[in-house]
Protein backbone atom coordinates (compact mmCIF):
# COMPACT_ATOMS: atom_id res chain seq x y z
CA UNK A 1 0.00 0.00 0.00
CA UNK A 2 1.20 3.48 -0.86
CA UNK A 3 -0.05 6.73 0.67
CA UNK A 4 -0.13 9.41 -2.01
CA UNK A 5 -1.95 12.32 -0.41
CA UNK A 6 -3.24 13.30 3.02
CA UNK A 7 -5.67 16.12 3.79
CA UNK A 8 -6.49 17.19 7.33
CA UNK A 9 -9.07 19.63 8.61
CA UNK A 10 -9.15 20.58 12.30
CA UNK A 11 -7.25 17.45 13.34
CA UNK A 12 -5.11 17.98 16.47
CA UNK A 13 -2.96 21.07 15.76
CA UNK A 14 -3.64 21.01 11.99
CA UNK A 15 -6.36 23.46 10.98
CA UNK A 16 -5.70 22.57 7.35
CA UNK A 17 -3.13 20.36 5.64
CA UNK A 18 -2.83 19.06 2.09
CA UNK A 19 0.35 17.05 1.46
CA UNK A 20 1.60 14.49 -1.05
CA UNK A 21 4.21 11.91 -0.10
CA UNK A 22 6.80 9.72 -1.78
CA UNK A 23 6.35 5.96 -2.33
CA UNK A 24 9.44 5.01 -0.33
CA UNK A 25 10.77 6.42 2.95
CA UNK A 26 9.26 9.67 4.20
CA UNK A 27 11.27 11.35 6.97
CA UNK A 28 9.40 13.89 9.10
CA UNK A 29 11.81 15.97 11.14
CA UNK A 30 11.24 18.82 13.56
CA UNK A 31 11.31 19.86 17.17
CA UNK A 32 8.96 18.29 19.70
CA UNK A 33 5.37 19.53 19.74
CA UNK A 34 5.26 20.60 16.09
CA UNK A 35 2.86 17.94 14.75
CA UNK A 36 4.96 14.97 13.57
CA UNK A 37 3.16 12.41 15.76
CA UNK A 38 -0.22 13.98 14.95
CA UNK A 39 0.34 13.32 11.24
CA UNK A 40 1.23 9.66 11.87
CA UNK A 41 -1.79 9.39 14.15
CA UNK A 42 -4.07 10.63 11.36
CA UNK A 43 -2.69 7.99 8.98
CA UNK A 44 -3.20 5.28 11.59
CA UNK A 45 -6.80 6.39 12.19
CA UNK A 46 -7.49 5.56 8.53
CA UNK A 47 -6.65 1.90 9.18
CA UNK A 48 -8.90 1.29 12.19
CA UNK A 49 -10.87 4.51 12.94
CA UNK A 50 -9.00 4.75 16.24
CA UNK A 51 -6.06 6.67 17.58
CA UNK A 52 -3.14 4.79 19.11
CA UNK A 53 -2.98 7.42 21.87
CA UNK A 54 -6.56 8.00 23.00
CA UNK A 55 -10.02 6.45 22.76
CA UNK A 56 -11.74 9.85 22.80
CA UNK A 57 -12.46 11.46 19.44
CA UNK A 58 -12.96 14.82 21.13
CA UNK A 59 -9.24 14.90 21.96
CA UNK A 60 -8.44 14.76 18.23
CA UNK A 61 -10.35 17.95 17.43
CA UNK A 62 -8.42 21.14 16.84
CA UNK A 63 -9.06 23.74 19.52
CA UNK A 64 -12.12 25.84 18.76
CA UNK A 65 -13.52 23.44 16.12
CA UNK A 66 -16.54 21.14 16.38
CA UNK A 67 -15.11 18.15 14.53
CA UNK A 68 -12.29 16.87 12.35
CA UNK A 69 -11.90 15.40 8.88
CA UNK A 70 -9.17 13.12 7.46
CA UNK A 71 -9.01 12.38 3.75
CA UNK A 72 -6.52 9.84 2.42
CA UNK A 73 -5.65 9.01 -1.18
CA UNK A 74 -3.68 5.80 -1.65
CA UNK A 75 -2.80 2.95 -4.01
CA UNK A 76 -3.11 -0.78 -3.41
CA UNK A 77 -2.01 -3.77 -5.48
CA UNK A 78 -5.63 -4.05 -6.66
CA UNK A 79 -6.60 -0.49 -7.42
CA UNK A 80 -5.11 2.96 -7.86
CA UNK A 81 -6.34 6.20 -6.37
CA UNK A 82 -8.60 4.80 -3.67
CA UNK A 83 -9.86 7.37 -1.18
CA UNK A 84 -10.88 7.12 2.45
CA UNK A 85 -12.53 9.95 4.35
CA UNK A 86 -13.05 9.76 8.10
CA UNK A 87 -14.96 12.55 9.83
CA UNK A 88 -16.11 13.13 13.38
CA UNK A 89 -18.76 15.66 14.41
CA UNK A 90 -19.12 16.58 18.06
CA UNK A 91 -22.64 17.91 17.48
CA UNK A 92 -24.33 16.26 14.50
CA UNK A 93 -28.08 16.84 13.94
CA UNK A 94 -29.96 13.55 13.58
CA UNK A 95 -33.49 12.92 12.27
CA UNK A 96 -34.97 14.17 15.54
CA UNK A 97 -32.86 17.33 15.25
CA UNK A 98 -31.01 16.43 18.41
CA UNK A 99 -27.32 17.14 18.16
CA UNK A 100 -25.21 14.08 18.92
CA UNK A 101 -21.62 13.09 18.29
CA UNK A 102 -21.11 10.99 15.18
CA UNK A 103 -18.38 9.43 13.09
CA UNK A 104 -18.81 9.05 9.34
CA UNK A 105 -16.81 7.10 6.79
CA UNK A 106 -16.63 7.38 2.99
CA UNK A 107 -14.78 4.98 0.68
CA UNK A 108 -14.24 6.24 -2.85
CA UNK A 109 -16.90 8.88 -2.23
CA UNK A 110 -19.56 6.43 -1.03
CA UNK A 111 -20.89 6.83 2.51
CA UNK A 112 -20.47 3.59 4.46
CA UNK A 113 -23.26 2.51 6.79
CA UNK A 114 -20.88 0.98 9.34
CA UNK A 115 -17.46 2.02 10.63
CA UNK A 116 -16.64 -1.71 10.54
CA UNK A 117 -16.46 -1.33 6.74
CA UNK A 118 -13.14 0.47 7.21
CA UNK A 119 -11.20 -2.61 8.26
CA UNK A 120 -9.16 -4.17 5.47
CA UNK A 121 -9.36 -1.17 3.13
CA UNK A 122 -6.14 0.51 4.26
CA UNK A 123 -3.61 -1.25 6.49
CA UNK A 124 -0.98 0.48 8.59
CA UNK A 125 1.26 -0.60 11.47
CA UNK A 126 2.46 1.99 13.97
CA UNK A 127 5.50 1.57 16.20
CA UNK A 128 5.70 4.23 18.91
CA UNK A 129 7.31 4.60 22.35
CA UNK A 130 3.85 4.03 23.87
CA UNK A 131 3.93 0.45 22.56
CA UNK A 132 6.00 -0.56 25.58
CA UNK A 133 2.67 -0.38 27.40
CA UNK A 134 1.76 -3.63 25.60
CA UNK A 135 3.99 -5.28 28.18
CA UNK A 136 3.72 -2.90 31.14
CA UNK A 137 -0.02 -2.14 31.18
CA UNK A 138 -2.96 -4.35 32.07
CA UNK A 139 -4.84 -6.89 29.92
CA UNK A 140 -7.03 -4.25 28.20
CA UNK A 141 -4.05 -2.89 26.28
CA UNK A 142 -3.15 -6.35 24.94
CA UNK A 143 -6.79 -7.15 24.12
CA UNK A 144 -6.93 -3.90 22.15
CA UNK A 145 -3.81 -4.95 20.22
CA UNK A 146 -5.37 -8.33 19.42
CA UNK A 147 -8.75 -6.93 18.45
CA UNK A 148 -7.43 -4.25 16.09
CA UNK A 149 -5.00 -6.57 14.32
CA UNK A 150 -7.47 -9.46 13.94
CA UNK A 151 -10.05 -6.98 12.61
CA UNK A 152 -7.56 -5.91 9.94
CA UNK A 153 -6.86 -9.54 9.07
CA UNK A 154 -10.53 -10.61 9.20
CA UNK A 155 -12.96 -7.66 8.97
CA UNK A 156 -15.85 -9.87 10.10
CA UNK A 157 -14.19 -10.19 13.50
CA UNK A 158 -14.95 -6.56 14.32
CA UNK A 159 -18.66 -7.13 13.70
CA UNK A 160 -18.56 -10.10 16.10
CA UNK A 161 -16.82 -7.91 18.65
CA UNK A 162 -19.48 -5.20 18.39
CA UNK A 163 -22.27 -7.77 18.75
CA UNK A 164 -20.55 -9.33 21.76
CA UNK A 165 -20.35 -5.93 23.47
CA UNK A 166 -24.07 -5.31 22.94
CA UNK A 167 -25.08 -8.71 24.31
CA UNK A 168 -22.64 -8.40 27.23
CA UNK A 169 -24.10 -5.01 28.21
CA UNK A 170 -27.61 -6.44 28.11
CA UNK A 171 -26.59 -9.43 30.25
CA UNK A 172 -24.86 -7.14 32.78
CA UNK A 173 -27.99 -5.00 33.02
CA UNK A 174 -30.00 -8.11 33.88
CA UNK A 175 -27.41 -9.20 36.45
CA UNK A 176 -27.72 -5.84 38.24
CA UNK A 177 -31.51 -6.13 38.19
CA UNK A 178 -31.32 -9.68 39.57
CA UNK A 179 -29.01 -8.50 42.33
CA UNK A 180 -31.33 -5.64 43.26
CA UNK A 181 -34.54 -7.70 43.09
CA UNK A 182 -33.02 -10.42 45.29
CA UNK A 183 -32.01 -7.81 47.85
CA UNK A 184 -35.64 -6.63 48.08
CA UNK A 185 -37.05 -10.16 48.21
CA UNK A 186 -39.00 -9.91 44.96
CA UNK A 187 -38.73 -13.61 44.08
CA UNK A 188 -41.31 -13.61 41.27
CA UNK A 189 -39.52 -10.86 39.37
CA UNK A 190 -36.26 -12.61 40.11
CA UNK A 191 -37.55 -15.77 38.39
CA UNK A 192 -38.71 -13.86 35.29
CA UNK A 193 -35.40 -12.02 35.00
CA UNK A 194 -33.45 -15.26 35.39
CA UNK A 195 -35.33 -16.77 32.45
CA UNK A 196 -34.38 -13.74 30.35
CA UNK A 197 -30.81 -13.97 31.68
CA UNK A 198 -30.54 -17.54 30.36
CA UNK A 199 -31.52 -16.37 26.88
CA UNK A 200 -28.85 -13.64 26.83
CA UNK A 201 -26.31 -16.05 28.34
CA UNK A 202 -26.79 -18.49 25.47
CA UNK A 203 -26.36 -15.65 22.95
CA UNK A 204 -23.23 -14.49 24.75
CA UNK A 205 -21.73 -17.99 24.67
CA UNK A 206 -22.35 -18.29 20.92
CA UNK A 207 -20.56 -15.03 20.06
CA UNK A 208 -17.83 -15.56 22.66
CA UNK A 209 -16.93 -18.87 21.01
CA UNK A 210 -16.38 -17.15 17.64
CA UNK A 211 -14.08 -14.54 19.22
CA UNK A 212 -12.13 -17.07 21.27
CA UNK A 213 -11.54 -19.45 18.36
CA UNK A 214 -10.20 -16.59 16.21
CA UNK A 215 -8.01 -15.29 19.04
CA UNK A 216 -6.53 -18.75 19.63
CA UNK A 217 -5.57 -19.06 15.95
CA UNK A 218 -4.17 -15.54 15.94
CA UNK A 219 -2.09 -16.17 19.07
CA UNK A 220 -0.51 -19.25 17.57
CA UNK A 221 0.39 -17.42 14.35
CA UNK A 222 1.81 -14.26 15.88
CA UNK A 223 3.66 -16.20 18.59
CA UNK A 224 5.52 -18.15 15.92
CA UNK A 225 6.44 -15.02 13.92
CA UNK A 226 7.36 -12.95 16.97
CA UNK A 227 9.52 -15.79 18.26
CA UNK A 228 11.42 -15.91 14.96
CA UNK A 229 12.08 -12.15 14.95
CA UNK A 230 13.03 -12.22 18.61
CA UNK A 231 15.57 -14.96 17.90
CA UNK A 232 17.21 -12.70 15.28
CA UNK A 233 17.36 -9.69 17.58
CA UNK A 234 18.06 -11.06 21.05
CA UNK A 235 20.31 -13.51 22.79
CA UNK A 236 19.90 -16.99 21.27
CA UNK A 237 19.31 -18.37 24.76
CA UNK A 238 16.11 -16.32 25.11
CA UNK A 239 12.84 -17.52 23.61
CA UNK A 240 9.77 -15.28 23.30
CA UNK A 241 6.35 -16.91 23.41
CA UNK A 242 2.75 -15.70 23.56
CA UNK A 243 -0.15 -17.47 25.22
CA UNK A 244 -3.84 -16.63 25.18
CA UNK A 245 -5.12 -16.71 28.76
CA UNK A 246 -8.84 -17.20 29.33
CA UNK A 247 -11.13 -19.19 31.58
CA UNK A 248 -13.47 -19.51 28.63
CA UNK A 249 -10.68 -20.63 26.30
CA UNK A 250 -9.90 -23.45 28.71
CA UNK A 251 -13.55 -24.51 28.57
CA UNK A 252 -13.50 -24.41 24.77
CA UNK A 253 -10.32 -26.47 24.58
CA UNK A 254 -11.89 -29.10 26.84
CA UNK A 255 -14.06 -30.11 23.89
CA UNK A 256 -12.89 -31.54 20.58
CA UNK A 257 -11.44 -28.95 18.18
CA UNK A 258 -14.09 -29.48 15.50
CA UNK A 259 -16.97 -30.02 17.95
CA UNK A 260 -18.56 -26.56 17.84
CA UNK A 261 -21.73 -27.72 19.62
CA UNK A 262 -19.62 -29.23 22.40
CA UNK A 263 -17.60 -26.04 22.77
CA UNK A 264 -20.73 -23.91 23.01
CA UNK A 265 -22.06 -26.33 25.61
CA UNK A 266 -18.87 -25.96 27.66
CA UNK A 267 -19.18 -22.16 27.57
CA UNK A 268 -22.84 -22.18 28.58
CA UNK A 269 -22.06 -24.46 31.53
CA UNK A 270 -19.22 -22.16 32.63
CA UNK A 271 -21.51 -19.10 32.57
CA UNK A 272 -24.26 -20.94 34.47
CA UNK A 273 -21.82 -22.11 37.15
CA UNK A 274 -20.78 -18.50 37.72
CA UNK A 275 -24.38 -17.28 38.10
CA UNK A 276 -24.25 -16.56 41.85
CA UNK A 277 -20.92 -14.75 41.66
CA UNK A 278 -21.99 -12.73 38.62
CA UNK A 279 -25.25 -11.66 40.30
CA UNK A 280 -23.39 -10.64 43.46
CA UNK A 281 -21.01 -8.48 41.40
CA UNK A 282 -23.66 -7.28 38.98
CA UNK A 283 -21.36 -8.00 36.04
CA UNK A 284 -20.03 -10.87 33.91
CA UNK A 285 -16.82 -12.13 35.44
CA UNK A 286 -15.39 -14.12 32.55
CA UNK A 287 -15.30 -13.99 28.78
CA UNK A 288 -13.35 -12.40 25.94
CA UNK A 289 -13.72 -8.99 27.64
CA UNK A 290 -11.58 -10.23 30.55
CA UNK A 291 -8.98 -12.29 28.67
CA UNK A 292 -5.26 -11.58 28.28
CA UNK A 293 -2.28 -12.20 26.03
CA UNK A 294 0.65 -13.40 28.14
CA UNK A 295 4.16 -12.61 26.85
CA UNK A 296 6.95 -14.77 28.28
CA UNK A 297 10.70 -15.15 27.97
CA UNK A 298 11.84 -18.73 28.58
CA UNK A 299 8.52 -19.43 30.28
CA UNK A 300 8.72 -16.45 32.67
CA UNK A 301 6.11 -13.65 32.37
CA UNK A 302 7.79 -10.70 30.68
CA UNK A 303 5.77 -8.10 32.57
CA UNK A 304 6.90 -9.33 35.99
CA UNK A 305 10.43 -10.59 35.31
CA UNK A 306 11.65 -8.96 32.07
CA UNK A 307 14.24 -6.18 32.07
CA UNK A 308 13.61 -2.90 30.22
CA UNK A 309 15.79 -4.14 27.36
CA UNK A 310 13.99 -7.48 27.16
CA UNK A 311 10.60 -5.79 27.14
CA UNK A 312 11.63 -3.37 24.38
CA UNK A 313 13.04 -6.23 22.29
CA UNK A 314 9.83 -8.23 22.70
CA UNK A 315 7.70 -5.28 21.57
CA UNK A 316 9.89 -4.79 18.49
CA UNK A 317 9.55 -8.49 17.64
CA UNK A 318 5.79 -8.23 18.14
CA UNK A 319 5.52 -5.24 15.79
CA UNK A 320 7.59 -6.94 13.10
CA UNK A 321 5.35 -10.00 13.45
CA UNK A 322 2.28 -7.75 13.06
CA UNK A 323 3.76 -6.28 9.87
CA UNK A 324 4.45 -9.68 8.35
CA UNK A 325 1.15 -11.22 9.43
CA UNK A 326 -0.71 -8.46 7.59
CA UNK A 327 1.43 -9.12 4.53
CA UNK A 328 0.67 -12.86 4.68
CA UNK A 329 -3.10 -12.29 4.87
CA UNK A 330 -3.45 -9.42 2.41
CA UNK A 331 -0.64 -10.17 -0.04
CA UNK A 332 0.83 -6.67 0.23
CA UNK A 333 2.90 -4.74 2.70
CA UNK A 334 1.06 -2.33 4.98
CA UNK A 335 2.28 1.23 5.49
CA UNK A 336 4.71 1.43 8.42
CA UNK A 337 4.63 4.38 10.82
CA UNK A 338 7.71 4.81 13.04
CA UNK A 339 7.11 7.49 15.65
CA UNK A 340 10.52 8.53 16.99
CA UNK A 341 11.47 4.94 17.85
CA UNK A 342 14.96 4.85 16.35
CA UNK A 343 16.28 6.80 19.34
CA UNK A 344 14.84 4.10 21.63
CA UNK A 345 16.72 1.24 19.91
CA UNK A 346 20.36 0.20 19.95
CA UNK A 347 22.38 -0.47 16.78
CA UNK A 348 21.47 -4.17 16.56
CA UNK A 349 17.74 -3.56 16.93
CA UNK A 350 17.86 -0.69 14.42
CA UNK A 351 19.61 -2.95 11.92
CA UNK A 352 16.97 -5.69 12.32
CA UNK A 353 14.17 -3.16 11.96
CA UNK A 354 15.66 -1.67 8.78
CA UNK A 355 16.12 -5.11 7.23
CA UNK A 356 12.52 -6.09 8.00
CA UNK A 357 10.89 -2.95 6.57
CA UNK A 358 12.60 -2.87 3.19
CA UNK A 359 10.06 -2.78 0.40
CA UNK A 360 7.22 -1.04 2.22
CA UNK A 361 6.34 2.62 2.41
CA UNK A 362 7.65 4.05 5.67
CA UNK A 363 6.97 7.24 7.59
CA UNK A 364 9.70 8.06 10.12
CA UNK A 365 9.41 10.90 12.63
CA UNK A 366 12.52 12.16 14.38
CA UNK A 367 14.02 15.29 15.89
CA UNK A 368 17.42 14.86 14.22
CA UNK A 369 18.08 13.11 10.90
CA UNK A 370 21.82 13.01 11.61
CA UNK A 371 21.15 10.46 14.34
CA UNK A 372 19.64 7.98 11.85
CA UNK A 373 21.94 8.57 8.86
CA UNK A 374 23.22 4.96 8.89
CA UNK A 375 19.67 3.57 8.71
CA UNK A 376 18.60 6.05 6.03
CA UNK A 377 21.64 5.21 3.93
CA UNK A 378 20.79 1.50 4.08
CA UNK A 379 17.13 2.11 3.21
CA UNK A 380 18.19 4.42 0.39
CA UNK A 381 19.88 1.53 -1.41
CA UNK A 382 16.50 0.16 -2.49
CA UNK A 383 14.00 2.98 -1.91
CA UNK A 384 13.57 6.68 -2.51
CA UNK A 385 13.84 8.96 0.53
CA UNK A 386 11.87 12.19 0.91
CA UNK A 387 12.58 14.68 3.68
CA UNK A 388 10.03 16.98 5.31
CA UNK A 389 10.38 19.73 7.89
CA UNK A 390 7.49 19.95 10.37
CA UNK A 391 7.11 23.26 12.17
CA UNK A 392 3.99 24.60 13.90
CA UNK A 393 1.65 22.30 11.89
CA UNK A 394 3.22 23.38 8.59
CA UNK A 395 5.12 20.85 6.50
CA UNK A 396 7.79 21.68 3.93
CA UNK A 397 9.20 19.20 1.40
CA UNK A 398 13.00 19.47 1.41
CA UNK A 399 15.75 18.30 -0.93
CA UNK A 400 17.59 16.29 1.70
CA UNK A 401 19.44 16.37 5.02
CA UNK A 402 21.51 19.39 3.99
CA UNK A 403 18.39 21.38 3.20
CA UNK A 404 16.92 20.22 6.50
CA UNK A 405 19.92 21.59 8.39
CA UNK A 406 19.62 24.92 6.59
CA UNK A 407 15.92 25.06 7.38
CA UNK A 408 16.58 24.45 11.06
CA UNK A 409 19.27 27.11 11.13
CA UNK A 410 16.84 29.62 9.59
CA UNK A 411 14.18 28.67 12.13
CA UNK A 412 16.67 29.20 14.94
CA UNK A 413 17.64 32.64 13.61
Amino acid sequence: MIVKQLQLNNFRNYEHLDMTFGPGVNVLSGYNGQGKTNLLEALYCCSCARSHRTSRDTELICRGADGYRIELRYDTDRYQDETLTLAYFNHFPDSSQEKKSRRLLWHDGLLQTRIASLYGLFNAVIFAPEDLMLVKDGPSERRRFMDILISQLKPGYFSDLQQYTKVLNQRNTLLKQLRDKSAYGLERLDLLLKTEWETWTDKLADIALSLIRQRLVFTEQISQLAGQFHHQIANENEQLSLRYYSQCAAAVQAAETDDVAGQIGQLRQLYRRSYDNDVARGTTGSGPHRDDLILSINGQPLKAFGSQGQQRTAVLALKLAELNLLKQYTGEMPVLLLDDVMSELDILRRSCLVEAIKGCQVFISCTDTEAIQTELKELGRTQTIDFYQVQAARISHLDGPAALADERKSAGD
